[in-house]
């Protein structure tokens, strides 16, 4: 996705702005002579294809329409957020047996090995277990979020090859993210839907996480000269911390309100 957005992106506009097709149809036949060959499973190629070459085209197919990258990045982050949905859907059987080999694969290794005391041993055992549960459970909230931060890397990097101006300070995302986020939240009060309203919710967060950020970057250019050092720390407390990653998406979720950024007035 980082590839495909940066270089594939950048190839393309210092072109101007011509060949997307020709990049979009040499990939997709790349595809096809890979899965020909027997190099990549047919479920590979789907993931590969919807999730990453497809979502790609759409973020650029907008980045290039109306050179608005904060535009090309929510459309991007939905309809991966929509291929995660639809993956879940139609691969889960075969993603749920390739974690259930991987996890056994790992229990087995501990047992022949001998890598831990047997105390130790059930913790960690223990331990697998949760993850595997995780990963079964949130299945599209993983793919998402993972995929939506790597679409986010790569229109940064896309930015800066290209050197086209991103107002990533002022970035917001639209007003219907705010309601996009109430749905997921009644579904995820639902007993039956609970889990699919979480992946979902999940994954709606890292938006406003994303856009926490875009604040932060604001405030440490306004009062630190430009300075990148708040916002390299908030992005990597962001990730050893998850209650400092609910602040951050807290503080881009109420900006809609408080207009901390001053947008409405501007």
């Amino acid at each position: 996705m980082i590839f495909l957005i940066a270089i594939g992106g950048s190839f393309i506009v210092k072109k101007g702005y011509q060949g997307k097709e020709i990049l979009f149809l040499t990939l997709l036949i790349g595809l096809g002579l890979l899965n020909l060959f027997g190099v990549i499973a047919v479920p590979d190629m789907f993931e590969v294809f919807g999730g990453i070459v497809v979502v790609a085209w759409m973020t650029l197919s907008s980045f290039f329409k109306d050179k608005d990258f904060t535009k090309a990045f929510y459309i991007g982050s939905i309809w991966q957020l929509g291929y995660g949905v639809a993956r879940w859907g139609l691969l889960k059987q075969t993603l749920t047996e390739r974690i259930d080999l991987v996890f056994s694969g790992y229990e087995k290794l501990m047992q022949t090995e001998k890598l831990f005391s047997s105390m130790n041993e059930e913790q960690v055992i223990m331990m697998l277990e949760q993850v595997k549960s995780m990963m079964l459970n949130y299945q599209i909230a993983i793919w998402s979020i993972s995929m939506i931060l790597a679409l986010y890397v790569g229109i940064h990097l896309l930015a800066r090859r290209t050197g086209l101006s991103w107002n990533h300070q002022n970035m917001r995302l639209p007003n219907w993210i705010v309601y996009l986020l109430i749905i997921t939240l009644i579904l995820a009060v639902i007993p039956t839907l609970r889990t699919f309203g979480l992946n979902c919710l999940f994954s709606i967060i890292v938006l406003f996480v994303i856009q926490g950020l875009a604040i932060i970057d604001f405030w440490s250019k306004k009062f630190l000269h430009r300075s990148k050092f708040i916002l390299f720390a908030a992005t990597f407390l962001m990730f050893i911390n998850i209650l400092f990653a609910l602040f951050i998406a807290l503080l881009g979720f109420s900006d809609y309100w408080l207009d901390i950024r001053g947008l409405n007035r501007s």
